[in-house]
């Protein structure tokens, strides 16, 4: 495969997968939602956290019960970034595999486009330039 089929392959590959491509979908309510979701769970574990306080507050002295109650924050907190991390790893191996299955799937196009385009233009050369600077000159006058 030549240099500007290749080239134009990772175009087209570039193309499906940015952020205006197939894989995207616009979420307007997604940042409010999510500020939202953050505030409540604030607010909830601030309550735990007083619940907590006051049921172990009968058993142990106060500085145990906080220290049990931010030991257990801590691991939740903890538990809830390693969630966070392996999703995230996975949503970027899925990313992966997707670009590498159209990454397949258009260089074979490609050089299934190649291979059809090439016998005409070796079996009539000067027909394939005179094509070639026709389409040339008519995009020019387009652009300009």
């Amino acid at each position: 495969m030549n240099a500007s089929v290749a080239m134009a392959g990772q175009a087209l590959i570039e193309r499906l997968l940015d952020g205006n491509g197939l894989f995207s979908t616009p979420r307007r309510s997604g940042p409010g939602l999510m500020t939202l979701s953050g505030l409540l769970g604030v607010v909830g574990s601030g309550f735990f956290i007083y619940a907590a306080y006051l049921w172990l507050s009968p058993i142990f002295a106060p500085p145990m019960v906080m220290a049990f109650t931010g030991a257990l924050f801590c691991a939740l907190a903890l538990m809830l970034v390693l969630f966070s991390y392996a999703a995230a790893a996975y949503r970027l191996y899925h990313m992966r595999q997707i670009k590498a299955e159209i990454a397949n799937t258009v260089e074979i196009a490609m050089d299934v486009v190649q291979e059809d385009v090439a016998i005409p233009i070796r079996d009539n050369p000067k027909t394939a330039m005179l094509i070639a600077l026709a389409t040339g000159l008519m995009a020019g006058e387009k652009l300009h």
